[in-house]
């Protein structure tokens, strides 16, 4: 199952490379590691055989009966950032009382020779010295989609030929979203949660976990939120900024199972989404307290994913929508979403049972069902796929057949437009929260509906990423990452680092971007040094490391649902390879005049504090301590 999966981004090899290192950094055989399948199908055979009294011995073994045992508490402090910067002058003090002035001189003095060698960009012939990877040796082709779409029962099937999927099929199955209410999108990550984890009409909580653990690898449950290209656009044969007003929007439901158990799997899939229980309000009330905690946790740890969704959110619709699902403004809605619960229930049933018929009666022809595996898995277990979407689904002959993405406009956009305030009520804003390190960002427009963009834009951009903000932020001033993420469907740019100790003088890095890119080729007639390094990488980007099958799967519904034309691919492929100095200078003449940026932070109380009192930066706090005070809706 594990090497089967691509969802972790690790290749194939590295996996089975990292389990030999496991046995052969002990001395063990480095072979015996991948030999894992004859054990397994034994295991297999013995718990269907005798039951699952192996695995209850080891239960008993290793945890009832273990003795070894160890209970650690930890308290956060709010005042961590400052008890480190009190620790680090203390520790500099002594230094410099216990060392005499020669020897404190000649410290400073290396400090600043090595601060002068990070400056200073290495000579030409260092690089020339490191192998690289010759334009020569990028494919000019994208790869050849593997994956073929049909109407079976009035549901789009794909079905996707690897190679090799282990025994395997991964099975993806979305529902339209357009019948569920813009206000209540917000607790659809709620809903998906109280489907898989309460109970159908047949199986109770717990029997439905086991089942799911039988027949499958477990099922998760997500939106996808994706701009959709216009169906009647006659422009030329390449991207432009999207309308925003064409949006696919479906909840899927993702899981993957041995093929010899597919029947078994849609049948239980078909009982999670069809058949689910009246909802409980303990339960429900315990998978909020749960979800809070996860998604306050998520601040502290990927406080960068956070800072670009809030971004994202005040240039496109798909983004103000993710924003909800996904960011800031879910956690405060989760938080609402518990009040209502513990005060309101009935209020907060009726909105979830409206939004739970809504999905379920949701109308045939705009459901999708992928299956990804082996062609001789697939064509054995055809006739699993046809009962399923002939007899699983239920009929909803009075539902309205949805039209396409592309189209016509997503109901969802005139509400959006009107409740956009609510969401976003300040330009630049910062969410402050126990941490010792802060995830800052600033993001603006670069191009608008529209406009064509060029895939020399997405090469320009790797290359601020590599070339400026990654030296001088992580390089110079010890942020984690920098990143540099260039969205060609809303034209938009933004400027991320992850848990960065420097708050405003990240800001000014950013303010400085511009005048940077420019030094980089003024007086030049060729492209910077670098820009060849940052092609390669943005190629690479776009090819991504050896797919595994669930995602190869995924990514063909994904362009399928764009509208991705494979011509338009192509184009782009070749404009990246095409990059030109002139493409260097349009791209900063758009950097130096772009559309209302704004910045958006999740920092620590103190740094927040520093940042105010020391420059003239305005951020208003929307959240504090996980405490948004409405700041960001009801």
């Amino acid at each position: 199952r594990d090497l089967s999966s691509g969802r972790a981004g690790v290749p194939r090899g590295v996996k089975l490379f990292h389990q030999v290192l496991e046995h052969w950094n002990y001395n063990k055989e480095p072979k015996g590691a991948l030999s894992f399948s004859a054990g397994w199908k034994e295991l297999q055979d013995d718990i269907a055989k005798n039951g699952p009294q192996y695995l209850l011995d080891l239960v008993q073994t290793q945890l009832v009966q273990n003795t070894q045992k160890v209970r650690i508490q930890l308290f956060p402090r709010s005042d961590e950032t400052a008890q480190q910067a009190k620790g680090e002058a203390e520790r500099l003090q002594l230094m410099r009382e216990t060392m005499t002035e020669q020897e404190f001189g000649k410290i400073v003095e290396e400090s600043k020779e090595l601060q002068q060698i990070q400056e200073n960009l290495d000579p030409p012939s260092i690089y020339d010295k490191l192998p690289r990877v010759e334009l020569s040796d990028i494919p000019p082709e994208n790869a050849k989609r593997t994956a073929h779409f049909s109407i079976s029962h009035h549901v789009t099937l794909a079905e996707t030929k690897v190679k090799s999927s282990f025994g395997m099929l991964f099975v993806d199955f979305g529902i339209d979203l357009r019948g569920v209410s813009y206000e209540d999108i917000s607790l659809l990550p709620l809903v998906y949660r109280i489907m898989l984890e309460s109970g159908t009409k047949s199986y109770d909580k717990e029997e439905l976990i086991h089942r799911i653990g039988k027949f499958s690898t477990g099922i998760t449950a997500e939106s996808m939120i994706l701009d959709a290209r216009q169906q009647d656009y006659d422009g030329p044969l390449q991207f432009t900024v999207h309308d925003g007003i064409h949006l696919a929007t479906k909840a899927f439901f993702r899981g993957r199972c041995k093929a010899e158990n597919l029947m078994e799997y849609l049948d239980l899939l078909a009982e999670i989404v069809f058949n689910g229980r009246v909802f409980d309000q303990t339960s429900v009330i315990d998978i909020l307290n749960r979800m809070i905690v996860e998604a306050e946790a998520k601040l502290e740890t990927e406080g960068h994913i956070l800072v670009a969704h809030r971004l994202e959110s005040r240039y496109s619709n798909q983004g103000i929508i993710d924003e909800q699902l996904l960011g800031m403004y879910q956690l405060q809605k989760l938080h609402y979403a518990l009040l209502q619960a513990l005060g309101d229930w009935g209020s907060l049933l009726q909105k979830l049972a409206r939004m739970h018929v809504a999905i379920i009666e949701s109308h045939r022809n705009g459901m999708i069902l992928s299956v990804t595996g082996e062609e001789q898995l697939l064509l054995s277990n055809k006739p699993s796929v046809v009962m399923f979407l002939e007899d699983r689904i239920p009929e909803n002959n009075d539902g309205t057949p949805f039209t396409k993405p592309g189209d016509s406009p997503h109901p969802w956009v005139g509400d959006m437009l009107m409740s956009r305030n609510d969401v976003l009520p300040f330009t630049d804003e910062a969410l402050i929260v126990a941490t010792s390190v802060d995830y800052v960002g600033k993001g603006g427009q670069l191009f608008h509906a529209a406009d064509p963009v060029d895939g020399s834009v997405a090469v320009v951009a790797k290359y601020l990423e590599r070339e400026y903000l990654y030296k001088e932020l992580h390089e110079k001033r010890g942020a984690a990452g920098a990143f540099a993420q260039f969205n060609h469907r809303h034209g938009t740019l933004m400027m991320i680092s992850y848990k960065d100790p420097h708050l405003a003088t990240t800001l000014e890095v950013y303010d400085k971007a511009g005048n940077a890119l420019t030094k980089s080729v003024i007086d030049k007639d060729t492209l910077p040094q670098g820009a060849h390094e940052a092609l390669v990488g943005t190629i690479a980007d776009l090819d991504g490391t050896a797919k595994q099958p669930d995602q190869i799967g995924w990514d063909y519904i994904v362009a399928y649902l764009r509208d991705d034309n494979f011509d338009f691919e192509q184009t782009w492929r070749q404009q990246m390879l095409d990059t030109t100095r002139q493409d260097f200078v349009d791209f900063i003449n758009h950097l130096l005049e772009w559309a209302s940026p704004s910045v958006a932070v999740v920092s620590d109380t103190e740094s927040y504090l520093r940042l105010k009192n020391e420059t003239l930066i305005d951020l208003k706090v929307v959240c504090q301590h996980f405490s948004c005070n409405g700041a960001l809706g009801k």
